[in-house]
């Protein structure tokens, strides 16, 4: 799952120009790897999209702004933060501690 995840990542930022490498997500929650953090994460996720919400789950270390050593559940990526702002508070309705955040996806 992870590196399906990762492989999307690498291949749609690819094709795009420095400019898309930079996308806002809304951010879910991030749990560390060692304490059974994928599984935490999955959970989380299953919460998201039961409430509608398109979300999946990947390691911070793709994810350039985030902490390392974390799995990381989020929504997106949004090209503009507007569009993240719009559905920001649909998303706390379902997970209160949600926010947005801008990250480069990692090499």
């Amino acid at each position: 799952m992870k590196r399906t995840l990762l492989l999307f990542f690498l291949m749609f930022h690819a094709c795009g120009s420095q400019a898309a490498s930079t996308q806002w997500y809304i951010m879910l929650g991030a749990f560390k790897e060692e304490t059974h953090g994928e599984i935490a994460a999955s959970n989380l996720r299953n919460t998201a999209l039961k409430c509608g919400f398109d979300a999946k789950f990947d390691y911070s270390v793709t994810l350039r702004g985030t902490t390392l050593g974390y799995v990381v559940t989020f929504i997106g990526p949004f090209g503009k933060r507007s569009i993240a702002e719009d559905l920001l508070p649909g998303v706390k309705a379902c997970i209160p501690e949600a926010y947005i955040k801008q990250v480069i996806l990692g090499d």
